[in-house]
């Protein structure tokens, strides 16, 4: 009673939680220009993005940016507005393959399949794919969102290359995770020297999905 009768304070469900803290990414639609300054950031870091009244999550991005230049490949020409696609993080940590080689291009054709193929992945699982395939060679999805985000800037100005560059991407939304120790165990209800380096490891994952909520006025 006492918290209650404060200026200002409300008591509130679960249920209201979730319009008072309601995602707007998810109800809006992106033109070109809002994906060029999404690709842009991704380049730099893969994290969430604050921006006006709403935030996106790397994921949101890898979904925005691989479906738009998906549409554009079959198309020819840039989609009016588009969709945040819901995706959880990747099941597994990317390791390359044993033996594979690691170009520093590919062709165009090869890099645009490989976006067709994710796109249909990703509308099929629901999720960040734990590794990207372009022709014999696999990428972690931080590489090919950073070198997706480079070649859809590209793109977007007008350039049409016949080779992608490719960019190592930076991930760094999982530096909100905490590294898997003992001591991060140390609740009465675990056993001594308890830890759980695998269940830390799928968080660090699904931060690919961590984004800020935005109390909505």
């Amino acid at each position: 009673r006492f918290i209650k009768a404060q200026p200002g304070i409300r008591f509130v469900t679960a249920t209201e939680l979730m319009t008072i803290y309601a995602d707007k990414a998810m109800t809006r639609s992106f033109r070109q220009e809002d994906l060029v300054g999404f690709a842009r950031s991704v380049q730099k870091d893969i994290t969430f993005q604050r921006l006006d009244g709403y935030t996106l999550s790397a994921a949101d991005v890898f979904g925005l940016l691989t479906d738009a230049m998906a549409a554009f490949i079959e198309r020819n020409e840039w989609l009016p507005a588009t969709r945040v696609r819901a995706l959880d993080g990747p099941a597994r940590t990317y390791a390359p393959s044993t033996g594979g080689t690691r170009s520093s291009s590919f062709r165009w054709s090869a890099f645009a399949q490989a976006v067709r193929d994710t796109s249909d992945y990703c509308r099929t699982s629901h999720r960040v794919p734990d590794e990207v395939w372009i022709g014999v060679e696999s990428m972690s999805p931080a590489d090919y969102l950073a070198t997706l985000a480079g070649t859809f800037e590209d793109l977007a100005s007008g350039k049409t290359p016949s080779d992608v560059s490719r960019r190592e991407g930076h991930y760094t939304a999982d530096r909100y995770v905490a590294d898997d120790s003992p001591a991060l165990w140390s609740w009465p209800i675990f056993p001594e020297g308890f830890h759980a380096p695998r269940i830390m490891e799928l968080a660090r994952l699904q931060a690919w999905t961590l984004k800020p909520a935005v109390f909505q006025r």
